[in-house]
């Protein structure tokens, strides 16, 4: 199954085929994550944002993306559900009194994302901690004892995932390995099992089996370990495609050292923030949010001003760095609410220092539409004056002066440019690219190319504070280029001076092009439709370039994917993938058989399937021993399956038994259970 790429408005635009260790996280409440590893071809361009990712249904945004070169070239990518995008959206609430309804209404609106289900409940007084969308959601869902699912952009709050349907894992039927860990750190026992399991109930014969699902409540028997529990799955790791070996958590997520050793930073972090707390109990800020467009003034160490009189612009240390006037738009100022019937003086101050004073109550409807700096605004404050409604005698109420100051950041420190493009690729961001001076001998960034007219295009786009800027291009000997969508590079160029100036000071970027003998493969992939190889052919590229590959006729298949492929072969990505896809003209669907026995434990067994015509693999061998009445051994078992001489199929399991007595118990017996493949659909 493919790996869907589709583009911000939800249209395909692509489809990753050629993947492995394709796997989705999620635990509830918590985490939603997917991860896989590709092959660069034509496709794996599109593996950036704003793109996101179909897998299984679902949607996820990009969160890393790694190219990575060894012996071959390949991409790591991974994944969060779309639903982590709010974790970037803030709540728009301090506190909030409703029902659940109403709360999750408000959580999500204008968010882009829609209500499903949710629970219902009386109105109740909810303030979360958490100042984002998705981790206030959780809370919320923690708060009513209720459970999350996230389904592409729609959030549900149910009372509890999953269900009860009857699934056991079980020693010798369908558990494969099982981790049992009891936490004691709480002070009373929390029992928590890491199982990896064999989960028939996705494969198409066995559709009648109940399948392990986050939320479902689950029976792990292992006798030898003493374990039987029944608990629920509270996560899950699984390959969205090959269904059938997932790993669960049951009970509570298996904790690792780290976990431990996380608990005991947010010891240290609760001790601080406690000790923060207190010491803004002894020196409060009167304003609860004090911002200038999106910059927290609160924050700056030196924003409050310890002055006895009128505040001046001297007196003013904490400051805000700007490229441009009117940079920053909007000033927001809301009060504790303790203090919500104080008077607010603004002053802001020119370059002369000279003041103008605004009462915040004659002006609070329209500050959020102000811009600063301006040419007469450097800088402000803001005073707040408590108001005391039965003053005693001899009180004075509290007062407090914030205030921030605008200072210009040195203009070479900003590109002055907005673009630096050569072919299709932009070099403004490259390290080194802006140098000291016109010399060659400080150019750092390199291109490589290996033929003389490799890239087409050189685009430079100055920002718009600086579109009065002037732009020259020189080569190495100072010849000049000319810039534009169709200049040929490198051209005979070793490397490229671009000098921006702006009245008497000067910008200088620069790149050197460095001649690569180029050495690019194509595999060309032809399988069949379960991803079996059926042939492999590769192809030398001697230059990068787009290139056509067809399909080839195979004798005995039929074509069943696209004929053609385009590929892009770069310096940057030498090597591709394509595949082709076809199916045998006779072919019937593959096919899983489940075979059991139970038989007397002996030295050396041969167990033989009940289909004696066999099969062409045996997937997984699952043995378990039985009513050892009084015997103090230990068993142990080797299982492979097993061929006759010169057969093609496999038609039982050959298994080694050992004891550590070295004699055998005549009252035990051995269950034995293998998950049997035919690919023709032969039975």
């Amino acid at each position: 199954m493919p790996i869907i790429i589709r583009n911000s408005s939800f249209s395909e635009i692509g489809r990753i085929t050629n993947y492995k260790s394709p796997l989705i996280k999620e635990e509830i409440n918590a985490g939603f994550s997917f991860s896989f590893e590709t092959f660069v071809d034509a496709s794996t361009r599109l593996l950036a944002w704003p793109n996101i990712l179909e897998v299984d249904g679902e949607y996820f945004e990009f969160a890393r993306v790694q190219k990575i070169r060894n012996n071959s070239v390949g991409i790591r990518v991974d994944c969060d559900h779309v639903s982590y995008a709010l974790n970037k959206i803030d709540i728009p609430f301090e506190d909030i009194e409703g029902d659940s309804v109403a709360i999750v209404n408000a959580l999500l609106s204008g968010t882009g994302f829609s209500v499903g289900t949710v629970v219902t409940s009386t109105s109740f007084y909810f303030k979360p901690s958490a100042k984002k969308v998705r981790p206030a959601l959780i809370e919320l869902a923690k708060h009513l004892g209720a459970e999350l699912v996230w389904n592409r952009y729609e959030v549900s709050l149910v009372y509890q995932r999953g269900s009860s349907r009857g699934l056991e894992f079980k020693l010798g039927s369908n558990l494969k390995g099982v981790t049992e860990e009891v936490d004691y750190t709480e002070g009373y026992p929390r029992k928590a099992l890491d199982v990896d399991a064999l989960d028939l109930g996705h494969l198409p014969e066995y559709q009648s089996l109940a399948t392990a699902n986050l939320g479902d409540t689950v029976r792990t028997y292992d006798p030898v370990l003493g374990i039987d529990e029944t608990l629920r799955i509270v996560y899950y790791e699984r390959d969205p495609f090959q269904k059938v070996n997932p790993r669960v958590q049951i009970g509570n997520v298996v904790r690792e050292i780290q976990d431990y050793q996380q608990d005991v930073k947010d010891e240290l972090d609760d001790v601080k923030k406690q000790l923060l707390d207190l010491w803004a109990l002894l020196n409060p800020f009167m304003l609860d949010e004090f911002k200038i467009g999106k910059i927290d003034c609160l924050a700056f160490d030196d924003v409050e001003m310890f002055v006895g009189g009128e505040p001046k612009l001297e007196d003013i240390a904490a400051s805000i760095q700007y490229t441009k006037l009117n940079e920053f738009t909007g000033l927001f100022l809301k009060l504790k609410k303790e203090y919500e019937n104080a008077t607010v003086q603004l002053k802001t101050y020119n370059k002369q220092g000279a003041a103008t004073t605004y009462d915040l109550s004659a002006v609070k409807d329209v500050i959020k539409n102000w811009t600063f700096p301006t040419d007469s605004v450097v800088a402000l404050t803001i005073t707040v004056t408590e108001v005391l409604p039965q003053p005693k005698e001899g009180e004075l109420p509290k007062k407090q002066i914030l205030g921030v100051k605008f200072e210009k950041a040195e203009a070479t420190k900003e590109p002055w440019l907005s673009e630096f493009r050569i072919g299709k690729s932009d070099y403004l961001t490259s390290p080194g690219i802006k140098i000291e001076s016109a010399d060659t001998s400080n150019i750092l960034t390199e291109i490589e190319y290996s033929k003389p007219d490799e890239f087409t295009g050189l685009i430079l786009t100055l920002k718009e504070e600086y579109k009065d800027a002037t732009i020259t291009v020189t080569n190495q000997v100072g010849t000049t280029i000319t810039p534009g969508s169709t200049t040929k590079l490198p051209n005979g160029n070793t490397a490229l001076i671009v000098t921006v100036t702006k009245g008497t000071e000067k910008q200088y970027y620069g790149v050197k092009f460095v001649e690569v003998e180029f050495d690019g493969l194509v595999t060309i992939k032809n399988k069949d439709e379960v991803g079996n190889i059926i042939s492999t052919i590769e192809r030398k590229i001697t230059e990068p370039g787009i290139y056509t590959f067809e399909a080839t006729t195979l004798d005995g298949y039929e074509l069943i994917s696209v004929s053609t492929v385009d590929v892009e072969i770069t310096l940057d990505n030498p090597a591709a993938n394509v595949e082709f896809i076809y199916k045998k003209n006779t072919a019937v669907s593959t096919k899983y058989t489940l075979e059991f026995a139970m038989v007397p434990v002996r030295s050396l067994i041969y167990a033989y399937f009940e289909n004696t015509k066999g099969y062409d693999a045996v997937e997984s061998i699952t043995v378990g021993f039985n009513s050892q009445t009084g015997y103090g051994t230990v068993l142990g078992a080797v299982a492979n399956p097993y061929k006759p001489s010169g057969s093609t199929k496999y038609t039982g399991v050959r298994i080694v038994v050992s004891s550590t007595t070295g004699s055998l118990p005549t009252d035990a017996s051995i269950s034995i259970q293998a998950v049997c493949r035919n690919d023709g659909g032969a039975v």
